[in-house]
This record gives C-alpha cells, sequence and structure tokens, in this order.
C-alpha cells in the first residue's frame, strides 16, 4: 500500500470518527431533551442511546495510529451497525416509557450488533492478511 493511499484511508477515518462523535453528541442532547419532556418517567435506552456511537467514534479515531488502516468494507459494516444500534435503543427507550412492550423491539439492536461484530471480524482479519507488494509477480496496477 502506497503512503499517499493509506493517508488518505487514515483521514477518511479520522472524518467518519469525528462524525460518529458529532452524531453521538446530538443523539445525547436528544435524550436529554426528550427525559426532560417525559414527566419524570426515564429509560436507560434512552439515557445511554449514545454509547455506540461514542465507542464506534473513538474507535475509529484510534485505528489510524496502527499500521494497517482498514477499507471501505469496515467501514462499510461498522457505521450501519452503529447507527441500527443506537435506532434500536432509541426505539426501546420511547417504547419503554410510553409504557408499551413489542417483542420486535430487539430485532433492530440485534441486527446492528451483528453488523459491528462482522466489522470486528474483517477488521481482525484484514490486520491478520498482508498486503501484496507490486513487482512480486503482479502488475503495478493490481489486479
Amino acid at each position: 500500500m502506497y503512503t499517499s493511499e493509506r493517508l488518505n484511508r487514515q483521514r477518511l477515518l479520522h472524518s467518519h470518527g469525528l462524525g460518529l462523535l458529532f452524531a453521538a453528541a446530538l443523539v445525547a442532547l436528544f435524550g436529554a431533551v426528550y427525559e426532560q419532556f417525559s414527566f419524570g418517567v426515564w429509560s436507560f435506552w434512552m439515557v445511554y442511546a449514545f454509547a455506540p456511537l461514542l465507542l464506534g467514534g473513538i474507535w475509529l479515531l484510534v485505528l489510524p495510529k496502527r499500521k494497517s488502516v482498514p477499507g471501505e468494507l469496515f467501514l462499510g459494516l461498522l457505521e450501519p451497525g452503529l447507527v441500527m444500534l443506537t435506532l434500536g435503543m432509541l426505539l426501546a427507550g420511547v417504547v419503554e416509557i410510553y409504557g408499551t412492550e413489542n417483542r420486535l423491539l430487539p430485532v433492530l439492536p440485534t441486527a446492528g450488533g451483528l453488523l459491528v461484530l462482522a466489522a470486528g471480524i474483517v477488521r481482525g482479519a484484514g490486520a491478520c492478511r498482508k498486503q501484496p507488494r507490486a513487482g512480486a509477480g503482479q502488475p503495478a496496477g493490481g489486479a
């Protein structure tokens, strides 16, 4: 991998990490406002709905410091998974504050968790795989 490509990936991860941190701040603000107007009723899910985005943003800000930088598949699995987790937690909080139940509520957070797990597996597999070098039997443009 060329240095310029690595720097572009690092910048991409950094910008996505900052975006997730900003989204986490917005979700935390939304949760605080919703709790304020819920007449003293609160939900664990609503209070901590910002946590997946916060942890994902921190993870993306720490990743570029390592030797191997993950690719687009990692981001393509991680970000939708974090958003699904967050939306599932917000939905569960709203339903819980409203005072009802729904057996389909765990579907969204479970799907989000599976996507985040898949992103972790892709990241682990990508970190263990060596990048092929140009000139080692391959054309310089790659195949």
